[in-house]
């Protein structure tokens, strides 16, 4: 890992920290506890999958291969 990409994971997580920071308190202020914890798991999530590039794997995007008939 170069410097450049540390410092880029270092700014994403510290702004990942304030923004569920802030906003999770601004959330739970309007619209409950259940909807804080729902919208940082959701931040979080995108976290991982964008900086991370982590992939996620669901099975209804695979598009199905049409199977070839035998007899060719």
């Amino acid at each position: 890992m170069t410097t450049g990409e540390l410092l880029k994971n270092i700014i994403s997580i510290t702004a990942l920290i304030t923004i569920l920071w802030i906003g999770g308190n601004l959330f739970e202020e309007f619209f409950g506890s259940i909807w804080r914890a729902i919208f940082e798991f959701l931040l979080i999530l995108m976290y991982v999958i964008i900086v991370l590039k982590f992939r996620v794997h669901l099975p209804f995007l695979k598009k199905k291969k049409e199977d070839e008939d035998i007899s060719q």
